[in-house]
């Protein structure tokens, strides 16, 4: 699996929470975005293995180049608050 998943125990995390007034007091609609900082790259051609990269690594290895889009992730949710 690779040395580098502990690194993704932070992530930063940008969301922003708008209430649906209208449909009901407690619900909100949410979207964010973070920044991963350790990747997983295949290792072979198959894609059946991988291994972690950090943001700020370049071994020279074909494709370990980083690219910021990797990294990030987006999610959007609808959540029920008491």
């Amino acid at each position: 699996m690779g040395g580098l998943l502990w690194v993704n125990f932070l992530a930063p995390r940008l969301d922003v929470a708008v209430g649906l007034p209208w449909f009901s007091s407690h619900l909100t609609a949410d979207v964010g975005i973070s920044a991963r900082a350790a990747v997983p790259y295949a290792t072979n051609a198959e894609r059946t293995t991988y291994e972690y990269r950090a943001i700020w690594e370049s071994d020279g290895k074909v494709g370990s180049e980083f690219d910021f889009i990797d990294a990030l992730e987006i999610g959007a949710a609808i959540k029920y608050i008491f």
